[in-house]
């Protein structure tokens, strides 16, 4: 591959990566709510759904993450060398990792709501939670603190591609992942009501759907 087309590349993935980036740190600071309440997280996500659930928005930010990752495999294939530094294998890991799952993700959360009207919310949730507990506590653990790692350290691979100085050293990442990682975990306690009180995790729509879906029944 030529120097100017890998270097077309490298930008499309620090241009998506931002785009994507942006969604993913409001995708996860409105998960961390959930560590104060179920109320705060549904009431920040009816707002911000506003704003990124409008076709638009969704459509570009849908279309930054194929974009990245389709970047990302052509420069593999291309015979990018691997990286040579903890950090850079890291970042590496976790993006293999999110490419497995985010599809899937995005397939459960958004499918719902586009072809039955169902919106997982805070219920939704604690239901995935309390249904297969030994799959999503791990899941939405490891995939959240995954995304927080490869998104704070892609943010600065991508100003740096982008011609802008900014820099943030390794330990400064790790102790930012590790907070948001502690914070996710209490998050999640939280949804899985060991924390505070959530109700009936099978009493709401979502899980109802999903239950028909795979011709389940709540105990």
């Amino acid at each position: 591959m030529s120097s100017i087309s890998d270097l077309v590349l490298r930008r499309t993935q620090a241009v998506t990566g931002i785009i994507f980036g942006l969604f993913l740190a409001i995708h996860l600071a409105n998960t961390g709510l959930a560590a104060i309440s179920g109320e705060l997280y549904d009431a920040a996500q009816r707002v911000l759904r506003i704003a990124y659930q409008a076709w638009f928005v969704e459509a570009t930010v849908l279309g930054a993450l194929v974009m990245h990752l389709a970047a990302g495999l052509l420069r593999k294939r291309a015979g990018r060398p691997p990286p040579v530094t903890w950090r850079g294998r890291w970042h590496r890991n976790a993006g293999l990792f999110l490419a497995l799952f985010v599809f899937g993700h995005v397939a459960a959360v958004r499918g719902a709501s586009w072809f039955a009207d169902v919106y997982p919310g805070f219920s939704g949730l604690s239901f995935t939670l309390a249904h297969v507990p030994g799959f999503f506590y791990p899941y939405y653990l490891v995939l959240g603190t995954a995304g927080l790692f490869h998104g704070l350290n892609g943010i600065f691979l991508a100003v740096a591609r982008l011609g802008w100085r900014a820099r943030l050293g390794s330990r400064a990442i790790l102790v930012a992942t590790a907070a948001g990682g502690g914070l996710l975990l209490i998050a999640l306690l939280g949804i899985g009501g060991l924390l505070y009180e959530v109700g009936d995790p099978y009493d709401n729509e979502y899980a109802r759907l999903v239950l028909r879906l795979v011709g389940d029944d709540a105990p």
